[in-house]
């Protein structure tokens, strides 16, 4: 039987971006699952396999999550139509 290894889907993928594993590798504060926060909703959309691609990289790249960059570029995207109105 396979040990399952700690960490997340993107570590190996971030690691090979950022050149191997950190030499201190600081500890990251834990977060609340978005799942289990009422202020956070679920949502679905589709996006081109090469977007998406390029999105996920970006987010490894960023150290972020691609909800996150979604969220900050949806809230630009709003205020930019009220500004514009």
């Amino acid at each position: 039987m396979t040990k399952k290894k700690d960490g997340n889907q993107f570590d190996d993928l971030s690691r090979a971006v950022k050149g191997g594993a950190e030499d201190n590798p600081q500890p990251k504060e834990k977060k609340q699952a978005k799942g289990n926060n009422p202020e956070y909703v679920s949502t679905t959309f589709y996006l081109p396999k090469q977007l998406h691609r390029q999105l996920k990289m970006a987010a490894v790249d960023e150290d972020k999550e691609m909800s996150e960059i979604v969220a900050e570029l949806v809230d630009r995207w709003l205020k930019s139509r009220k500004s514009d109105g």
